[in-house]
C-alpha cells in the first residue's frame, strides 16, 4: 500500500532573482502532480526526478513516471511558452526500473544517462528522434550505482554517482564515451543526509554545486545544496552552501523533496523540483485491495 506521492513543479524567476542561496519554492508556475482519485488498478503516483533541457525553441522537461505495479518509466512533457504543455507520454522503457533521466548534449547529439540500478549498470542512450525515440548507445560503468549526473569542468568530464542512500562516488574521463577512472577518494562521501545525487552538478557564479538528498529519516525528506572546494582526479572536498532548499510549503511537498534541476528559457531562469506528499486515504485502501487481489 503506498502512503505517498511523488509531484513535479515548475517554477520561473528573473534570471537576476535567480540565486540558490535564498529561492524558495513556495507558488509553482506549473505543477505535475498525481494526487488524483484511483479508478483503476494501475494508477500513477510518482512523477519525479525531473531534467530540464532546451532544444529548437522547446523546454523538455523528463520526468521518472511511475505506476502501481509497474516498473518506473521516463515521460517527457515540452513547452514553448511555459504556459501550455504538451504531453509527449513515455519516451524511454525498459524491462528494469529507469528513474533520473539526466539528459546532456554532446558534439551535436543528444544523450540520456538515466538510472538503471535494477540492471546493475549506468548506460547512455542516444537520441534517435529527439525527444521521442532513443537506442541504448554505451554502457558507461557496470554495478549498482544510483542517480548519476555528468557535468564538463577544468577540462575532463566528471561523472557524479551514488551507492544507496549514503555512498557518493566519482569518476573522471576525457570524453563521456570514453573509459572512466575511479576517483583517488571513492567513495568521496559517505553520509546519509548528502551522500546521494539530487540532480545534477552546476555552476553558479564561478562556484560549483551540488544537489544532495537528505536520506537521514527517510528517503527523499529533503535537498541539500552542496559547495565543491576541490575536485581533481585525487582531491575531493564539499561544503554546505544551503540546507533544507525545499522546506514543506504546500500540500505537493509535505513529505519532503528530493531533486532540482534549472535552466535559461525564454529570458527567465526556469527551475523543476520534486516534491513528496500524503496520497489519499481511499487510494491507500483501494490499493490495498488491489494488492491482496493480485
Amino acid at each position: 500500500m503506498r502512503n505517498t506521492i511523488w509531484n513535479t513543479a515548475i517554477f520561473a524567476f528573473e534570471p537576476t532573482d535567480f540565486d540558490p542561496a535564498k529561492i524558495r519554492f513556495d507558488a509553482p508556475l506549473r505543477l505535475f502532480h498525481t494526487r488524483h482519485f484511483r479508478t483503476a488498478r494501475r494508477h500513477t503516483h510518482t512523477l519525479a526526478d525531473p531534467f530540464l533541457f532546451v532544444k529548437n525553441g522547446r523546454l523538455h522537461l523528463f520526468v521518472e513516471v511511475k505506476n502501481t505495479f509497474e516498473k518506473g518509466k521516463i515521460k517527457c512533457y515540452a513547452t514553448e511558452d511555459l504556459l501550455h504543455w504538451d504531453d509527449l507520454g513515455v519516451v524511454l522503457e525498459a524491462d528494469f526500473h529507469l528513474s533520473y533521466p539526466f539528459v546532456f548534449e554532446h558534439e551535436g547529439e543528444i544523450y540520456m544517462m538515466p538510472e538503471s540500478e535494477e540492471n546493475r549498470e549506468i548506460a547512455l542512450y542516444r537520441a534517435t528522434d529527439f525527444p521521442r525515440r532513443w537506442q541504448k548507445e554505451k554502457v558507461l560503468l557496470t554495478g549498482a550505482f544510483n542517480d548519476s549526473s555528468l557535468i564538463f569542468n577544468d577540462n575532463r568530464w566528471w561523472l557524479f554517482t551514488s551507492k544507496g542512500y549514503d555512498e557518493l562516488h566519482v569518476f573522471h574521463s576525457d570524453s563521456p564515451l570514453g573509459a572512466w577512472a575511479a576517483h583517488a577518494q571513492n567513495p568521496v562521501v559517505v553520509s546519509k543526509s548528502h551522500g546521494r545525487n539530487g540532480g545534477g552538478p552546476f555552476l553558479w557564479q564561478g562556484q560549483l554545486l551540488r544537489a544532495a538528498q537528505d536520506c537521514s529519516a527517510v528517503y527523499g525528506g529533503g535537498l541539500h545544496l552542496r559547495r565543491i572546494e576541490k575536485l581533481t582526479p585525487k582531491e575531493y572536498l564539499e561544503t554546505d552552501f544551503r540546507a533544507n532548499v525545499l522546506p514543506p510549503e504546500s500540500w505537493w511537498d509535505r513529505r519532503g523533496g528530493h531533486h532540482f534541476s534549472h535552466c535559461e528559457f525564454a529570458g527567465k531562469t526556469v527551475v523543476a523540483v520534486d516534491g513528496k506528499a500524503d496520497d489519499f486515504l481511499l487510494n491507500r485502501l483501494s490499493g490495498l485491495i488491489f494488492r491482496l487481489l493480485k
